[in-house]
């Protein structure tokens, strides 16, 4: 799946439905739902690993949810399209 689609999904959800997403928690969505670790989305935005996690956290009490699962699910993307380009 192309980054651009995923941003794209993050924006309009977050537009619609007024979660009140940071930009930065924005970044994060899209890199988790391409499939990226918390190794991997810390590399891509140059910070740390547990930054990405309170990201996360933060990302998933505003969205309402518990998994990253949950989070495709919301975003309508299926996790194993994402993991098979991987």
């Amino acid at each position: 799946t192309d980054m651009t689609v995923l941003r794209d999904k993050v924006e309009q959800t977050d537009r619609f439905e007024h979660y009140g997403l940071t930009p930065r928690e924005k970044e994060v969505a899209a890199l988790l739902l391409a499939a990226n670790t918390v190794r991997m989305i810390a590399g891509e935005l140059k910070i740390s690993q547990s930054t990405v996690n309170m990201h996360t956290a933060n990302l998933y009490r505003k969205l309402g949810i518990n998994s990253k699962a949950e989070l495709f699910k919301k975003f309508g993307v299926a996790e194993t399209e994402t993991q098979a380009e991987g």
